[in-house]
């Protein structure tokens, strides 16, 4: 099978290593195909079983895509954009385009794609905790999944999509009632937003901090609180739709076995694959300050929390944490507060008819 990833960060250099050590030819589309080598090496940190997979093409020429059954789409949806006419020149009924992970308006951008013929699938999360040792060469392993979900639309599609992605990541993949439920979910959209409005609500550009705690395993009760808080007025948003099957939409508190801001907190600080992972800062005379152009904040604020208050918006629920969150951010987020998706929707009834 001919497979096309596009984007050559963490998930896409393992998803293209994953795919040519299975015997599948892979194409690599990036900026920089010249820094790119054609073989791979994965270390994997879990199992031990490290491999080399031999990539059969690295290109900046989208039009290679035109022959991939499978396209995976591993760029943030800031980009998404700036993909829509280049993809709606090469793909077609033939070509499934899977959006890795498939959250940030990702069935709203391709929608032309869809009414081209394309199937548009996407991941609620991504496959891998990934980390690059050398780009375009040497990707790790730091923690799989047990279980992955994903939706396709049109939904018909969806089984057996991901039963070749079951046997492609090796891992358990299951298909969602309707795309809307992996929109919804909270992952990065509320577990980022939480934990960095719960570090630097409070800061003062005059003040650098001493130091910047790590996002996971200095995690505290209060980023706990406010994610609850947050999850919470989602699932209210999922139970305004009921003519939709939301279930897929997991709450964090059930994600993460724990339904006070203590056993959240005692969770994800013990989770290995997150060790070490620093939270997005820079150093600066007197010590250090966010850093406000990583993506932790320019894609999981307007690309992601956005969205969820939107469909809370459209269906009258309050959302207030989220709101809040979402207020702190404009005050600090400059232009990118603005880069942000607007829903095509004026009702619940047109919600429905979208992701029925």
């Amino acid at each position: 099978m001919h497979v096309g990833v596009i984007g050559g960060g963490n998930i896409g250099t393992l998803i293209a290593g994953q795919a040519a050590h299975q015997g599948h030819q892979v194409t690599v589309v990036t900026n920089s195909p010249e820094r790119w080598s054609t073989e791979i090496a994965v270390v994997d940190a879990v199992t031990g079983n490290d491999f080399h997979a031999v990539l059969s093409r690295v290109t900046n020429d989208p039009s290679h895509l035109r022959t991939c059954h499978y396209v995976f789409l591993t760029v943030p949806p800031e980009v998404f954009s700036h993909w829509v006419d280049p993809l709606l020149k090469v793909l077609g009924p033939s070509n499934t385009l899977v959006v890795v992970p498939g959250s940030g308006g990702a069935e709203i951008f391709f929608n032309p794609l869809i009414k081209a013929g394309v199937c548009v699938y996407g991941l609620q999360r991504v496959p891998y905790i990934a980390r690059l040792d050398s780009y375009g060469h040497r990707v790790r392993i730091l923690g799989t999944k047990q279980k992955l979900y994903g939706a396709a639309v049109p939904a018909d599609r969806g089984c057996d999509i991901s039963t070749d992605l079951a046997t492609l990541f090796e891992t358990p993949t299951e298909t969602l009632a309707t795309y809307l439920a992996v929109t919804l979910t909270p992952s990065n959209p509320i577990l980022h937003t939480s934990r960095l409005y719960s570090l630097f609500r409070d800061y003062d550009p005059e003040s650098p901090y001493e130091r910047i705690p790590l996002f996971y395993e200095d995690w505290d009760d209060d980023a706990s609180r406010v994610l609850l808080t947050a999850d919470e007025e989602l699932q209210a948003v999922c139970k305004a739709f009921p003519e939709l099957d939301l279930s897929g939409v997991e709450s964090l508190s059930t994600y993460y076995e724990g339904s006070t801001p203590a056993e959240i907190t005692a969770t994800i600080t013990g989770i290995r694959a997150f060790k070490g992972l620093e939270t997005p800062h820079r150093q600066v005379r007197g010590g250090f300050v966010p850093e406000w152009e990583s993506r932790y904040f320019t894609t999981d604020f307007p690309y992601g929390l956005h969205i969820l208050i939107q469909f809370g918006q459209i269906a009258r629920i309050p959302t207030p944490m989220m709101d809040e969150i979402w207020a702190w951010y404009c005050s600090v987020g400059g232009e990118h507060a603005h880069k942000r998706v607007t829903l095509p929707f004026d009702s619940p009834r047109a919600v429905v008819e979208f992701y029925h």
